[in-house]
């Protein structure tokens, strides 16, 4: 793990308002509203953002490569399956001598929003009742 991974860590920890920990791992993790994102550098000189969504087979396989399409967004997450568990993970990185404060924090928003909004479809897709899919007014006695 080098230099610029444990300023770069240490300015987004004080970017959130969080105490900068002690210690720098290779791999640290963050609790953002329901998500966990794990941060770590991968490959060197790159800041990779990662969180396991779930297993494969709770999503949309459509909804989920429309999301993998490019975009403006430079630090747009991508997704991918892990071979292992066969669970979605979605990711993005950013080159580190490049990172600032702004810049990790906008990494680090697109994943989180990304995460609500796929984990989102996702839940509609297995059935929780998260969202009324049907009008009351069609129904007639």
């Amino acid at each position: 793990m080098s230099q610029q991974y444990t300023l770069v860590i240490s300015e987004l920890y004080k970017a959130l308002g969080l105490d900068v920990p002690t210690e720098i791992e290779e791999v640290m993790s963050l609790q953002i509203g329901e998500i966990i994102c794990h941060l770590t550098e991968q490959p060197t000189d790159n800041l990779l953002m990662f969180s396991n969504l779930g297993p494969v087979d709770n999503f949309d396989i459509q909804q989920l490569l429309k999301y993998n399409m490019f975009s403006q967004a430079l630090l747009k997450p991508a997704l991918g399956i892990d071979e292992s568990s066969d669970s979605i993970i979605l990711w993005n990185r950013q080159f580190l001598p490049n990172a600032d404060s702004n810049t990790l924090y906008q990494q680090l928003e697109l994943l989180s929003q990304a995460s609500d909004n796929l984990t989102t479809d996702k839940k509609r897709k297995v059935g929780t009742k998260t969202r009324v899919e049907f009008n009351l007014a069609s129904f007639r006695v």
